[in-house]
């Protein structure tokens, strides 16, 4: 879990393993709203809503 607190992020870079699958979500602690990013392994960005108190949540695929 990746929590941006204030800061406004509008897209986030990550470097996992490659080949070990993530399900991606990103989290509006504010709204209370969790949005599926997709399925990702290696390196790729998700795009940020640019608002405060976001958080990325990346869950790894058996």
């Amino acid at each position: 879990m990746y929590y941006y607190g204030a800061n406004r992020p509008c897209r986030r870079p990550f470097h996992m393993p490659e080949g070990q699958e993530y399900d991606v979500e990103v989290i509006d602690t504010w709204n209370m709203t969790i949005t599926p990013a997709g399925r990702h392994s290696g390196e790729f960005t998700i795009d940020m809503p640019s608002r405060p108190y976001m958080a990325v949540r990346l869950v790894k695929v058996k």
